[in-house]
C-alpha cells in the first residue's frame, strides 16, 4: 500500500481488492514470524486464508501459546 494514512477496514478484502498482491502476502508471513514468532507454511498463505486483516489477525492468534 502506498497511502499509510488509508482508513483500512478489518473486513476490506486485501489481495482480492487489489490492495496488495501476491508478493506481498510472502512479505506479510515474514513479517508475522518476526514480529510474534508465528510460522505460517507457505500453503496457508493464500487469499482464502490471509485476505483481510481480520483473518490475518485470526491466524496469528491461533499460532501463538
Amino acid at each position: 500500500m502506498q497511502r499509510p494514512s488509508y482508513p483500512l477496514a478489518g473486513d476490506e478484502p486485501l489481495m482480492s481488492g487489489g490492495l496488495v498482491d501476491s508478493f506481498c502476502v510472502a512479505h506479510i508471513g515474514v513479517f508475522i514470524e518476526t514480529a510474534w514468532g508465528v510460522y505460517i507454511p507457505d500453503p496457508e498463505l493464500t487469499v482464502e486464508a490471509m485476505d483481510t486483516l481480520n483473518r490475518i489477525a485470526t491466524r496469528v492468534l491461533q499460532g501463538l501459546p
